[in-house]
């Protein structure tokens, strides 16, 4: 029930973007927990629940945060989940540094993956974006395309053969899609 109660205030701090009022939140739960229910804590099943309990959490934020990664963010809220996908990480250690080591690992372990995803879906909301800009363009479309026909594909492709290790198999696959 106070676990429940904790996501869902990491989850209206998210929602309303309030980013840095989550350090705050972070300390002052688990600083609680460790004073009633440290004991409890150490116990390999309670720690996997706590880790799908996250993973639930961290499904919803992402959610949250970027409803839609093909809807352009404004800038602002681009430049501040960036931000908070790289304080994420230490405000949690910082707070579950009175708890029992397996579980501060767990969670944390967990936690990376989500900024990871964090950050991919940031990473695409902007391509997607750039994408749709060129794309919208008419006059930048066009030139992408002369662009595109003035490559040297057998030089591209050598490169990329030698640099992922392909074979003429996997050369040949390359140029079939690059020519489509």
């Amino acid at each position: 029930q106070a676990y429940r109660a904790h996501c869902q205030e990491v989850v209206d701090e998210v929602a309303s973007q309030e980013y840095d009022e989550l350090e705050r939140v972070l300390k002052k739960f688990w600083q609680l927990v460790a004073l009633k229910f440290l004991s409890v804590l150490k116990h390999r099943a309670v720690i996997d629940l706590v880790a799908v309990c996250d993973n639930t959490l961290y499904s919803t934020l992402l959610s949250v945060a970027i409803p839609n990664v093909m809807e352009p963010l404004p800038t602002s809220t681009m430049r501040a989940l960036r931000l908070f996908a790289r304080h994420f990480e230490p405000w949690c250690a910082s707070a579950l540094t009175s708890m029992p080591p397996e579980l501060a690992k767990q969670k944390v372990d967990t936690l990376q993956v989500f900024t990871q995803a964090l950050r991919r879906q940031t990473s695409l909301n902007h391509l997607a974006h750039a994408a749709k800009t060129i794309v919208g363009t008419p006059k930048l479309l066009h030139q992408m395309f002369v662009d595109w026909k003035h490559l040297d594909l057998d030089c591209v492709i050598h490169q990329a053969a030698a640099a992922f290790r392909y074979d003429s198999e996997g050369a040949a696959r390359c140029r079939s899609v690059a020519e489509d």
